[in-house]
């Protein structure tokens, strides 16, 4: 196998029209790193007839990261697609198309992509034009009142940002397929209303001008009370008048 593996590589080499010749030690680590990601595919398929996805995404990937292959991202896309995850899987396709796939693979693929498509969930967010939008702990990209979000379905955690105002958050769950709608009012630290309310209150007298006030109103009630009382008892009396008989 090693042999069969190496003769590969040096072929490979002399094909491709290198000017050096590859090393026997290059050769040599490049067949036991073909061995490893053939032993890591193989794993990752024993993994995945078991229904063990988890594990079989783990060993896939690994392989791949060994020796990009087509076949193997297009199994990293699969795994990816039975855990509920179909923006990954389209991301290990996206891989797929970059590896010279054979026709199988390329139709295979195609096929997967659609239903993987179809499978993924809108979220249209409404919310201040300025803030940031947060979605399972990382910022995402863009701006404007109206932001348009395609993601796995599932619950997934939002929060809007923005400077001077309370950050807003909740929870939501998506279904398959379908397009859900959110709406974030925020509500500022320091609302602007309160604080012109606040400037228009007069500020409150201190304790000594409030009691020359107090006194000041009281002397003038009662000086208007002496003043009507004098008035009265020095108002002349009043002449009867003549009585007429008829």
């Amino acid at each position: 196998m090693r042999t069969l593996i190496a003769c590969f590589l040096l072929v490979a080499s002399v094909a491709s029209g290198q000017d050096q010749p590859v090393s026997a030690e290059e050769i040599g680590r490049e067949s036991a790193r073909a061995e490893q990601a053939r032993a890591l595919f193989e794993r990752g398929l024993s993994a995945a007839e078991s229904g063990a996805h988890a594990d079989a995404l783990v060993h896939f990937e690994r392989s791949f990261a060994l020796v990009p292959r087509a076949s193997t991202a297009f199994n990293v896309a699969v795994q990816h697609a039975r855990l509920g995850r179909p923006t990954a899987a389209l991301r290990a396709l996206d891989a797929l198309d970059e590896l010279q796939p054979t026709e199988l693979d390329r139709r295979d693929a195609d096929m997967l992509r659609v239903r993987l498509r179809n499978a993924l969930s809108t979220l249209v967010v409404r919310m201040p034009a300025h803030a940031t939008l947060w979605v399972d702990g990382g910022p995402i990209a863009g701006d404007g009142a109206e932001r348009t979000l395609v993601l796995d379905p599932g619950t997934h955690r939002l929060e809007a940002r923005v400077e001077g105002y309370l950050p807003a958050r909740r929870e939501v769950t998506l279904l398959e397929g379908v397009t859900a709608e959110e709406r974030f009012e925020l509500v500022a630290t320091t609302p602007r209303g309160v604080a012109r309310a606040d400037a228009a209150r007069p500020e409150p007298a201190p304790p000594r001008a409030r009691r020359i006030a107090l006194a000041t109103t009281a002397a003038v009630v009662v000086l208007g009370a002496v003043i009507t009382v004098l008035a009265l008892a020095l108002r002349p009396p009043a002449l009867p008048s003549d009585g007429v008989m008829e």
